[in-house]
C-alpha cells in the first residue's frame, strides 16, 4: 500500500488503482476531520464520483477504516523491523520515528499513500477491532523494548519505558500536522530537528527537576448549595465535559443528544434550557476547551519560576485533566464542524494559543532554562503531546500504566519532551 496512486483520476485509472486513490482521498479526511464525521458521500465527493462507485470497491466506511489502519499497521511493522537492526535502543528509536517522520512528507509530496492516523480504533467492528488490537500493542511493545534496550546499553535514560513510549506514539500522530506546514524543501531539516528534541530535549539543564502541578480545587459546598447562578454554571460546566466526550467518542455527526442528558441524569428539556440545539453544544464545547487552555496558558505566562517551569506546569495541568476524562480537551478535527460563521473565531483563538506556547519557549530561551529549538516546530509537538494523550489510544497501543487509575503520570510523561532520550549530550 505504499506507493501513492500512478493515475490521477478516479476515471482514467484501473480497478487497483481504483482502490487505492479512494482509500487514499479516504485516509485524508479520515485525519483530517475524524472517522465518524466523514461520510461515504465526502468521499466520493471529493473524488467527483458518486457513492455507489465507493461502494463497488469498499462494501462500507468501516471497511474503508480497517485498510486504512491496516496500512498504517503494515507500515509500522516492516519499518519497526528495520530499526530493530540498529546497534543502540536509542538509534533504533530515532530510525523509527525518522522514518515515520519521512513516510508523512513523501505522503504530503505525493510520492506514497497517505498513513491514517489510529485516532477511531474502537469504531471498527467486533472482527476487525480483534485483527487490529494484537498489531497495535506490537507496535507499542516494540516502542518500549527499544527504550529499555537503550536503558541496558546505556545509551537512554527514562524513569518509565511506558510513559515515554506513550509520548512518542502521542506526539507522532502530529507530525503530518506539523510537516504540513514546512517548506517541502525544508523537510529534511525539519526532521532532523524533530529527532534532536526528542533525543535531548527542551532544557538548557539536564540536572534539575520541575514541580507538580496543583491539584484541582475542590468545590465550595457551602456556596453550592445556595447560590442559583453557581449550581446553573457548574450544571453547565459538566454539559461541557460530558458533551466533550460524546463528541470526542462519536464525533459530530453521530452526537446524541439524549445520551448526554441521560449521562448526566437529567431529560432533554434540560439541555435545551442550556442549548438551543447540538449546534450549540459543540460550539460551547469549542470555546470550552480554548477556554481551557487559555486560562492554564495566562496563570503559567509569567511568575518567579523560570519559563522551563512554567511550560512544564502548563502542560501538566491539561494533560492530568484530559487523559483522566476529568476536563477532556475537544478534539481539533471537532473544530472542522463548525459553522462558517464560527470556524474562524476559533481557529484564531487556538492560533493565539499555540502563539502564547511559542512566546513561553521564547522567554525560556532567552533566559537560559530552555535550550535553542525550532520553536514553530516544537510548537505542533507540545500540542501532540497534549491532544495524542488519551485514555482511548494508551489502551489501544497496550501501554501499561505506571500511576493511579491505570494512568501515566505527568511527570514521566512529559520527561521525554524536557530531557531528551539520549543518556548523554
Amino acid at each position: 500500500m505504499g506507493e501513492a496512486p500512478k493515475a490521477s483520476t478516479l476515471q482514467s485509472a484501473d480497478r487497483s488503482e481504483k482502490r487505492a486513490i479512494i482509500l487514499s482521498e479516504a485516509i485524508k479526511l479520515f485525519n483530517d476531520q475524524g472517522y465518524h464525521d466523514t461520510r461515504l458521500e465526502d468521499v466520493a465527493g471529493r473524488l467527483s464520483t458518486a457513492k455507489t462507485s465507493i461502494s463497488y470497491h469498499f462494501k462500507s466506511k468501516e471497511a474503508l477504516l480497517f485498510e486504512a489502519y491496516s496500512g498504517t499497521c503494515d507500515f509500522a511493522e516492516a519499518e519497526i523491523k528495520l530499526a530493530a537492526d540498529a546497534p543502540t535502543g536509542l538509534e533504533r528509536v530515532v530510525r523509527w520515528i525518522r522514518a515515520y517522520a519521512q513516510a508523512q512528507s513523501a505522503a504530503i509530496l505525493g510520492h506514497r499513500m497517505p498513513l491514517a492516523v489510529i485516532s477511531d480504533p474502537s469504531a471498527l467492528g467486533e472482527g476487525d477491532a480483534r485483527s487490529l488490537k494484537p498489531r497495535l500493542a506490537a507496535h507499542g511493545k516494540a516502542l518500549r523494548s527499544f527504550i529499555r534496550k537503550g536503558i541496558e546499553d546505556k545509551s537512554v535514560r527514562s524513569s518509565s519505558p511506558a510513559a515515554s513510549a506513550f509520548l512518542l506514539i502521542s506526539m507522532q500522530q502530529w507530525i503530518r500536522r506539523w510537516l504540513q506546514n514546512v517548506v517541502p524543501d525544508s523537510h529534511d531539516a525539519a526532521i532532523d530537528a524533530l529527532c534532536d528534541l526528542l533525543c535531548y530535549g527542551l532544557a538548557a539543564s539536564r540536572n534539575r527537576k520541575v514541580p507538580s502541578a496543583r491539584s484541582q480545587t475542590a468545590v465550595d459546598t457551602d456556596n453550592f448549595l445556595f447560590d442559583r447562578k453557581a449550581r446553573n454554571k457548574m450544571k453547565l460546566e459538566a454539559f461541557l465535559r460530558i458533551g466533550t466526550r460524546h463528541l470526542n467518542r462519536w464525533g459530530y455527526r453521530n452526537l446524541s443528544v439524549h445520551d448526554v442528558a441521560a449521562e448526566l441524569g437529567v431529560t432533554r428539556g434540560v439541555f435545551y434550557y442550556h442549548f438551543d440545539d447540538k449546534d450549540a453544544l459543540l460550539n460551547s464545547c469549542v470555546h470550552h476547551t480554548l477556554d481551557m487552555m487559555e486560562k492554564a496558558l495566562a496563570s503559567h505566562m509569567s511568575g518567579e519560576a523560570d519559563a522551563m517551569t512554567r511550560l512544564h506546569l502548563f502542560l501538566t495541568s491539561l494533560y492530568n485533566g484530559h487523559l483522566t476524562d476529568l476536563n477532556p480537551l475537544l478534539r481539533l478535527t471537532l473544530f472542522s464542524a463548525l459553522d462558517e460563521k464560527q470556524r474562524p473565531i476559533a481557529t484564531a483563538r487556538f492560533k493565539r494559543v499555540t502563539a502564547g506556547i511559542s512566546e513561553l519557549v521564547a522567554h525560556g530561551i532567552s533566559g537560559g532554562s530552555i535550550r535553542p529549538v525550532d520553536i514553530e516546530a516544537l510548537e505542533y509537538l507540545i500540542c501532540g503531546a497534549i491532544f495524542g494523550a488519551t485514555r482511548q489510544r494508551l489502551t489501544a497501543f497496550g501501554i501499561e500504566s505506571d500511576g493511579e487509575q491505570g494512568m501515566i503520570s505527568a511527570p514521566h510523561y512529559f520527561q521525554t519532551l524536557f530531557f531528551g532520550l539520549a543518556a548523554e549530550r
